[in-house]
């Protein structure tokens, strides 16, 4: 194992297998899908941001503090990625003022890029899909 793959091996080790797999789905179906490299690499950086979101989440829920609310029905005055934000800076500046480590700290779109292309390679060696196809005579191909 290189020194890069125990750097990424770091942020994969954070959530169940399971769960980078479906949320590496759940961010690939949302986004269009034309080819590009610019798409390709806004997915991959779309995927490592919403592992990184769904581990902080997790780990709100193991601090026990709170998870900002986006169901509610008032009118948002900021885009949920400002409030994220916002929640991000005030739960930080909570734990700092009682003296406890920031559990959150900012991944950089790099490591975002390669989290998710990590988790998007792996995804694609191991996914198989099963077809048939019917021919001309009714038999299954």
């Amino acid at each position: 194992m290189t020194g890069e793959d125990r750097f990424i091996a770091r942020f994969l080790r954070l959530l169940p297998a399971k769960k980078l797999v479906i949320i590496a789905i759940m961010e690939l179906l949302t986004e269009p899908s034309h080819g590009d490299s610019v798409r390709t690499t806004r997915a991959l950086i779309q995927v490592g941001k919403a592992i990184e979101m769904e581990h902080h989440f997790q780990t709100a829920r193991k601090e026990d503090l709170p998870i900002p609310n986006f169901q509610q029905n008032q009118v948002p005055y900021y885009s949920a990625n400002a409030y994220l934000d916002l929640h991000k800076r005030r739960i930080a500046a909570k734990l700092e003022n009682e003296g406890r480590k920031n559990w959150m700290p900012e991944w950089t779109q790099a490591i975002r890029a390669r989290v998710g292309g990590t988790v998007l390679d792996c995804l694609m060696r191991m996914a198989k899909i099963n077809r048939t196809l019917t021919g001309p005579d009714g038999v299954d191909v």
